[in-house]
């Protein structure tokens, strides 16, 4: 897809920009570019082998195991609220 400076007029429209006609046909000519630019990076990418995954797709999961928790002192040391046993969070305000 090549980008004219009609196209460009009217993405600069989009992004609430003035352009003059030269300026539009500069920055079509630089969107040109790098769309060719982009091309051949995906053409190169494309002759490339995938690496992303040398091991298969595989998820180690531990077993669960149920702990009971009696350190209440732990659980609340990094708290900054605390109000009758519990964390107290502060009050979100409704969104108006």
């Amino acid at each position: 897809m090549d980008i004219d400076q009609k196209t460009m007029k009217h993405i600069a429209d989009l992004a609430k920009l003035m352009l003059t006609n030269q300026e539009a046909s500069q920055l079509a000519e630089e969107f040109n570019h790098i769309l060719s630019e982009l091309k051949g990076i995906q053409a190169e990418q494309a002759n490339q082998p995938d690496t992303s995954r040398i091991q298969p797709n595989m998820q180690y999961l531990r077993k669960d195991e149920i702990k009971p928790f009696t350190d209440r002192k732990a659980l609340f040391q990094n708290t900054r609220l605390e109000q009758d046993g519990h964390i107290a969070v502060p009050r979100i305000p409704e969104l108006e």
